[in-house]
């Protein structure tokens, strides 16, 4: 038996003979792991402690870039973590994708964890950066990359458009339960019952999607998964074919929340009757989480095997373009909240019900975004001057690719973004969307940006001539 499988299946003792006939110990192993890692992910204090004390390295890395501290403090395994850091891990590390240690706790609100990573030298920066750049991303349906600035004041790069399905579903609960507790809520509260359900159920859809790292096997946590599997409202995170899509079963109907092309031929939000019940188990759950999907099934087989019955439709906007399967984990929102509404008002009120879970949501959205600009702003503030170069160009992108100049609440926005732009730091940043867009004045984004300078009254033509100068 290789190492990997003794460390997720055999004793300790069974682990330190093991070592004496397989030494290699940063190595990755058949799960795109290493020894170490294998050991953080079943959460094995002791494993992880005869492979440190084995030689193994703290911060090798695994296929994405993460540390046996990452799933120690994924998991919110305090004494792990503590371990991991004695023996010299990188409180500050991140992964291929840019994301900093520190950003799972943090938004988890994992307090122990966070606190203990920030007093062995994690930046709060950092991980605040990050979480801000990704939120203004998908907020703003922003395209490209952006630069943040590292613990060492070195610049990386961040994808507007990537993200993890977990790390989708973990920040919406995140900003969700955020919402419910702002003041800025208070005119929702009497959906906050309904809010709480959602909450509860995208918590279950974590705890579900997290069991996916476990695919050596599942069988060991079968009872967990069940338990999960019985919720109700219960959201299903699938993911097929470099896409991602939230499913949800409700008593008797199931919802496919779909906002890319499936979504813009048949429907955004489609709730269905399930003619064939019997036929949703709990296995067959598990086969849609566990196991790879084929497109084809996804978008017929499913239909044909459920018996699925189209009822009706939640309208939300289709989202081809940025990050769809973000749009379609938010999509549960306004679509758990309909059902909720419903089951209260009748469905004589489908109308009405369909009204107020939209408003809802868009009201979320809104606070959302205007949170997140306001962190970017502010923050800018008390950065140092790589930091605040990364801020302008986040804002500058806002700015160009996003804001509507007529749209009143974007206006709004601008004006406080120009604020920053137009300092003499900063305003090269102006010249340079000038330079590279001004030949093209009959485009759409152009006329927003221009009206924009002029309204604020800076003269496009005097930065094309300090740009040629």
């Amino acid at each position: 038996m290789s190492l990997s499988k003794t460390i997720i299946h055999g004793s300790d003792q069974e682990v330190v003979d093991s070592l004496k006939s397989n030494p290699e110990l940063d190595i990755i192993d058949e799960y795109g792991y290493t020894p170490l890692i294998q050991a953080a992910i079943i959460n094995s204090v002791s494993k992880a402690k005869i492979l440190l004390n084995a030689g193994a390295k703290v911060d090798f890395t695994d296929l994405t870039g993460r540390t046996a501290l990452f799933w120690a403090s994924d998991n919110d395994n305090l004494e792990l973590c503590k371990l991991c850091l004695k023996h010299g891990a990188n409180p500050n590390a991140y992964s291929s994708g840019g994301q900093p240690l520190l950003v799972m706790p943090l938004m988890k609100k994992q307090q122990q964890v966070k606190d203990l990573l920030i007093s062995f030298g994690a930046k709060l920066d950092f991980a605040q950066d990050f979480l801000n750049a990704k939120l203004l991303g998908h907020s703003f349906e922003l395209e490209g990359r952006v630069d943040i600035v590292d613990a060492n004041n070195t610049f990386i790069e961040v994808e507007l458009e990537g993200f993890y399905l977990r790390f989708t579903l973990e920040i919406i609960t995140s900003s969700l339960m955020d919402y419910r507790n702002n003041f800025g809520a208070k005119k929702m509260r009497k959906y906050f019952s309904k809010l709480d359900t959602i909450i509860h159920s995208l918590q279950v859809s974590i705890g579900l999607i997290q069991l996916q790292h476990y695919l050596i096997n599942t069988e060991q946590f079968l009872n967990k998964i069940n338990s999960l599997l019985e919720k109700d409202p219960l959201i299903l995170p699938i993911s097929f074919g470099g896409h991602a899509i939230t499913l949800i079963k409700y008593h008797d109907l199931f919802v496919r929340c779909d906002r890319g092309e499936y979504g813009r031929d048949h429907g955004t939000v489609i709730y269905h009757e399930i003619r064939h019940p019997a036929h949703l188990t709990k296995t067959f759950c598990r086969e849609l989480l566990y196991k790879r999907q084929h497109p084809d099934f996804i978008n017929v087989g499913l239909v044909n095997y459920l018996g699925l019955q189209p009822k009706s439709v939640l309208n939300l906007p289709v989202q081809i373009t940025g990050n769809c399967s973000w749009a379609n984990a938010e999509a549960v929102i306004p679509a758990i909240m309909f059902l909720l509404l419903l089951e209260e008002q009748g469905s004589n009120n489908t109308t009405t019900c369909e009204q107020e879970a939209l408003k809802f949501y868009n009201e979320w959205r809104e606070w959302d975004k205007s949170r997140s600009l306001s962190f970017c702003l502010q923050s800018f503030k008390s950065s140092n001057p790589a930091r605040k170069a990364t801020k302008t160009a986040l804002l500058a992108a806002i700015l160009f690719q996003s804001c509507d100049y007529n749209n009143p609440n974007d206006r709004e926005k601008a004006n406080k973004i120009l604020t920053i732009l137009s300092q003499p730091d900063y305003v090269q940043i102006l010249k340079c969307y000038v330079n590279a867009f001004n030949q093209d004045r009959d485009n759409t984004l152009w006329k927003n940006f221009a009206n924009y300078l002029e309204d604020f009254g800076i003269d496009i033509d005097v930065l094309l001539f300090k740009t040629k100068s």
